[in-house]
């Protein structure tokens, strides 16, 4: 278990580095061990992570805190790596949707066939050069960053990271409903495969899982689940300071991840 306690993908606010700990609290260890599961805390990856080093300020930089991110999330990416190198099951926990991009690189770095299922209200592939206006926040670009759609000088300090990481094929969203108009010409741009909760509410939640798993042909692909909990709707988690209306329940997206379990493998 990596604890991911980063907030500063984003200028909204404190909450977000507080949840590995809020979750370690409240009993997750507990209920994973119950399951019959052996579980190593590796702890978590934060500011304090990064004592000693000065970064001074992000003058003249287009995305807030993008030095701090960089090392904060290249130490992500090492600590999945060397899960999956010991041929454990690397349970991440945010901390603000940036932490995806260090932990999708680390295991995607031993496990090149992998693929991702995206489940959330945001597809998260901003280009800052595109944006009409000048968006500065790195939680709205991971998966744009991931893809390879992001030029290295407005992302400084993540050399480390392979580019691109995602082919375009190798990644299906579900729940996406918030986006700008930027994203949505992405998204055709690029042939980005997604189901919105239109899909769902007119196939089922059964229906579009297997759309999504015969896409990313998960039979035979190693498949990496980032469930945001955005993706739910906020009368079932409102404890978020992005709440998007017509979410999924509670029960699609328990069965979303009880499906997600019957495959090859998942993360």
């Amino acid at each position: 278990m990596i604890g991911g306690a980063i907030k500063e993908g984003h200028k909204i606010g404190d909450g977000n580095q507080l949840t590995p700990d809020a979750m370690r609290n409240a009993g997750l260890i507990k209920a994973i061990k119950d399951l019959g599961w052996l579980i190593k805390d590796k702890g978590n990856i934060s500011v304090e992570s990064l004592k000693g080093r000065n970064y001074g300020p992000d003058y003249g930089k287009s995305i807030i805190n993008i030095n701090q991110l960089g090392d904060m999330l290249h130490l992500i990416h090492k600590k999945n790596f060397d899960a999956a190198d010991d041929k454990a099951f690397a349970l991440n926990i945010g901390g603000d949707h940036s932490i995806s991009t260090g932990s999708i690189s680390g295991l995607k770095s031993y496990y090149p066939n992998m693929k991702v299922l995206w489940v959330s209200a945001h597809d998260d592939c901003i280009i800052p050069e595109f944006t009409k206006e000048k968006y500065r926040n790195y939680h709205g670009m991971s998966a744009s960053h991931l893809f390879g759609w992001i030029s290295d000088s407005m992302v400084p300090n993540f050399q480390w990271l392979p580019k691109p990481v995602l082919k375009n094929n190798e990644l299906c969203y579900i729940g996406i409903r918030d986006l700008d108009g930027d994203e949505r010409k992405h998204l055709k741009n690029f042939g980005i495969k997604y189901y919105t909760p239109d899909h769902i509410s007119r196939f089922g939640i059964g229906k579009v899982m297997e759309k999504a798993l015969n896409y990313l042909e998960a039979d035979k692909n190693p498949i990496y689940l980032s469930l945001d909990i955005t993706a739910l709707d906020p009368s079932e988690a409102p404890g978020t300071a992005t709440k998007c209306k017509e979410g999924l329940t509670y029960r699609e997206a328990m069965y979303l991840m009880k499906r997600a379990c019957f495959i090859y493998i998942i993360y």
